[in-house]
């Protein structure tokens, strides 16, 4: 039976053009009417109602890098959102999205950001969107264009009726009796949960208690969270959905199926291969590096998405010994030791007792918060200069939000580990997304003014600058 869905929007472009900015702005008008203090998940995927028409947002990330990410956006997508800024226009990351919605066939709405600020110039980059062969409405095309600013508000009630618009055109529509077609967008592990994964679904429905599989992985859906922290039953056509119950980390990508309907797997297999991703044993371990090879690491990002996208961006002079997401642990440095190996810590909690074996057995762990900065480093470490040790100092999450002044606000953060000070170099993240790089001015504990507080405590703090800071985004002290 035929229903209306979700539409599936997947939002590409070129980094820095507005996409993260675009998404919270979409988020924060849907929100409006909901109960205060709601907390978003960071799932990869989040659904909005506007007029009455649900649609589901892929957030998918802009660098270069994840390149391989964005084009699975498209082709799990029904609409696409073309992200360009109007104050700087089409950029290589730009020419890269639109080849890979080119290649998916899928309706695409171009969004003109940073409409607002005095150096936009729209029609400029209408002209290099048009010498790019996409032919606009009311330029002689059928290309959606709107112009949006995720700062004022001015436009986005309009590209969510243009969504809405472009979905009815196209007949958007899925099968929740069908057999289940979903696909695995994000994927991760979590020392508390295990293995985790979000799976948008087109057709059929995937169902709490349901034995799946996701490419060769096994599992039971014990628990279906959603955006919002909710616990769901089921996630129909054109939602999607955390699954907690697979036996390891699925590879982002994977074809989600009901156990009998194709998806039949090797369990045996799986287990194995869960056994030596436990033991810290990854296979092949123990063979000598690759010719060539000038650094061994091991690697440990917090979802799979960012592991793959920097995995892809490595040179053959590195030789990557272990990989995967969660923590770093005891077996990483272990493993770490034994081969004369470097940690790199991509988004990931290094623990205090993983921290006092690795300072034992003289293993360095670096810890990065951005792509670009690991990168770098490797570069570095390549031609021979000594690379300065990256440590998290301490990690905090923005608890409250107050006014001060006319254009500021004091932000109200808890510390969760570590400890934050003031005077040190701090980036601020938002659903594992770094915004930027932030100096404190000032931090109050009730009328004290006080240089840094540790684990478990809260306090007042302001921004030096204007910071455009949200409730849950968090703080990270970097050495």
């Amino acid at each position: 039976m035929n229903i209306s869905l979700s539409p599936i929007v997947a939002v590409l472009g070129h980094v820095d053009h507005g996409k993260t900015s675009l998404l919270d702005a979409i988020r924060k008008t849907n929100v409006a009417s909901r109960e205060a203090g709601s907390i978003t998940q960071h799932i990869g995927a989040y659904l909005i109602t506007h007029n009455s028409q649900p649609i589901t947002f892929i957030d998918t990330p802009g660098h270069a890098a994840f390149s391989q990410m964005r084009s699975r956006g498209a082709n799990v997508a029904d609409i696409v959102l073309l992200i360009v800024a109007a104050d700087d226009g089409v950029k290589p990351q730009t020419r890269e999205s639109l080849q890979f919605i080119r290649a998916a066939q899928v309706p695409f709405i171009v969004v003109l950001t940073k409409v607002d600020l005095p150096t936009a110039q729209p029609e400029r980059v209408k002209q290099e969107l048009e010498k790019e062969g996409i032919l606009l409405e009311g330029r002689g095309g059928d290309i959606v264009v709107t112009e949006v600013s995720s700062k004022t508000g001015q436009g986005i009630s309009h590209l969510l009726e243009m969504i809405s618009l472009v979905s009815e055109i196209h007949e958007i529509k899925g099968d929740s009796e069908a057999v289940l077609e979903a696909t695995v967008i994000e994927s991760q592990f979590d020392s508390r949960k295990g293995a985790l994964a979000t799976v948008i679904v087109r057709n059929g429905q995937l169902n709490l208690g349901d034995k799946i599989t996701a490419g060769e992985v096994v599992g039971k859906v014990k628990a279906l969270i959603g955006d919002q922290g909710q616990n769901l039953e089921s996630v129909l056509p054109g939602q999607a959905g955390q699954i907690l119950g697979l036996e390891k980390v699925p590879t982002v990508g994977s074809q989600v199926k009901l156990a009998g309907e194709g998806g039949v797997v090797k369990v045996e297999s799986a287990n194995v291969k869960q056994q030596e991703v436990k033991e810290g044993l990854p296979a092949g371990a123990d063979k000598p590096a690759q010719a060539g090879a000038k650094l061994s690491l091991i690697i440990k990002a917090d979802t799979a998405g960012r592991l793959e996208a920097l995995m892809a961006g490595l040179s053959s002079e590195v030789v990557v010994l272990s990989s995967g997401t969660g923590e770093v642990t005891a077996g990483d440095v272990a493993l770490a030791s034994s081969f004369g190996a470097t940690i790199i810590a991509f988004g990931v909690k290094v623990p205090p007792e993983v921290l006092q074996q690795a300072e034992e057995d003289k293993v360095k762990i670096f810890s990065f918060a951005i792509i670009y900065e690991i990168f770098d480093w490797i570069a570095k470490a390549l031609a021979g200069e000594v690379a300065e040790e990256v440590k998290i100092l301490g990690r905090a999450e923005i608890i409250a939000q107050f006014p001060f002044g006319a254009n500021q606000k004091i932000a109200g953060i808890r510390v969760a580990e570590g400890r934050i000070a003031r005077g040190d170099n701090l980036t601020l993240s938002r659903k594992g997304e770094v915004i930027g790089k932030v100096k404190i001015s000032s931090m109050k504990q009730a009328d004290k003014t006080v240089d840094k507080v540790e684990k478990g405590q809260e306090c007042g703090l302001i921004f030096a600058g204007t910071v455009d800071f949200q409730i849950g985004d968090v703080l990270e002290s970097v050495r």
